[in-house]
């Protein structure tokens, strides 16, 4: 029992030793792999984003501008602090430090997000705008027009900016780099960061390489996406009609009714909710409905869109 005791003891001590040992190459493994893989998304996030200056230079600017507002972060925080506050010289020039490091931080925070925030941006203009765009080049390819006629027209007349360098960078690719059509489709439908855009590309790639036939596949894609359209349109009035019934009920009846009941009360002797009469009518004046419409402004912001 003893000798089955012992045994037990030694494999144990041998798993956690060999866990132990291969500890640091494994997280250096898996710190790798995972930086790998989050600069694998961020290269294909800033290719989709439409920004136009290189990975490398976005970067390092980036960088330059991090390390220039860390000098003056921390000279304008030194200043500042001594002007205002009676602080020791060596702990204020600590927090005018901590103050540069977090205004840095702050500044590469905003770099690594702006591809985000501009990818946003581009798939939302490309889906507003997917449905001129199709009825353009439906009309275009009625008359006779190839599709690289069609994007070169794209580019000269077309204020959508997005749509504009994905066609931009088809051309490129057709009359710079060699590429054929349905390889030069294909790269543009795989930077676009819009999933319906990179439909069409892929359906205009597979009509160009069967049957050529432009004219009947867009005119059955605006079809379709007017539908699209109208049943989009109809959720929106639906909920736009909740919101009005919401906005009357929270901005307009709630308000009346609080104000009814604090100036009964006040009439009455009684303070409703534990505080003056004079402070709850200043709360609800002077911070609940404007907190409120900066509520409903920002919804019906969201919920109408940038074009609407």
């Amino acid at each position: 029992m003893t000798e089955k005791r012992r045994a037990e003891l030694d494999e144990m001590w041998n798993v956690l030793s060999t866990f132990f040992r291969n500890l640091p190459a494994n997280t250096k493994k898996s710190i790798n792999k995972t930086s790998t893989n989050i600069r694998k998304d961020f290269q294909e996030v800033y290719l989709d984003s439409g920004i136009t200056i290189y990975l490398d230079d976005y970067v390092s600017r980036g960088i330059r501008i991090m390390l220039a507002s860390t000098v003056v972060f921390s000279v304008l925080s030194y200043f500042l602090y001594g002007f205002f506050f009676r602080w020791t010289s060596m702990f204020q020039l600590s927090i005018s430090l901590i103050t540069a490091v977090i205004g840095a931080l702050l500044i590469g925070l905003i770099f690594a997000f702006y591809p985000y925030y501009r990818r946003g941006e581009a798939k939302t203009q490309l889906e507003d705008g997917v449905l001129y765009f199709l009825s353009y080049m439906a009309v275009l390819s009625a008359s006779g027009m190839s599709i690289e006629r069609i994007l070169e027209r794209i580019i000269e007349v077309e204020e959508n900016k997005p749509l504009v360098h994905l066609a931009t960078k088809f051309m490129m690719n057709v009359k710079l780099f060699g590429m054929n059509v349905r390889a030069a489709l294909k790269d543009i439908a795989e930077m676009s960061p819009s999933k319906v855009l990179t439909k069409q590309m892929e359906s205009i790639s597979t009509a160009i390489a069967t049957s050529g036939d432009l004219k009947n596949l867009l005119v059955y894609e605006v079809d379709r996406q007017l539908q699209v359209k109208r049943e989009k349109l109809k959720s929106k009035v639906n909920t736009l009609v909740y919101i009005g019934e919401l906005y009357v009920a929270l901005m307009v009846v709630t308000p009346t009714l609080f104000i009814l009941v604090i100036a009964i009360l006040s009439v009455m002797g009684g303070m409703a909710l534990g505080g003056s009469p004079v402070m709850q009518l200043n709360l609800i004046v002077f911070f609940g409905i404007p907190v409120l419409g900066a509520v409903f402004t920002i919804l019906l912001d969201q919920t109408m869109g940038r074009d609407e």
